[in-house]
């Protein structure tokens, strides 16, 4: 079960993901991106509330 939370976080931070790259508000270069990534793993929780702490 556990494992599968943690697939849906990842499934949620991609899309978060491509939904900002179509929004253009992304993403300088990969290296920014994955600081960012790992930032976000520890500050942000799952799910839709994750996504719009991403989109702020």
């Amino acid at each position: 079960m556990a494992e599968w939370i943690g697939r849906q976080k990842e499934m949620n931070l991609k899309i978060c993901l491509n939904n900002l790259r179509r929004k253009k508000l992304t993403i300088k270069n990969e290296e920014e991106e994955r600081r960012e990534r790992r930032w976000r793993k520890r500050k942000v929780g799952s799910g839709p509330k994750a996504c719009g702490a991403i989109l702020q």
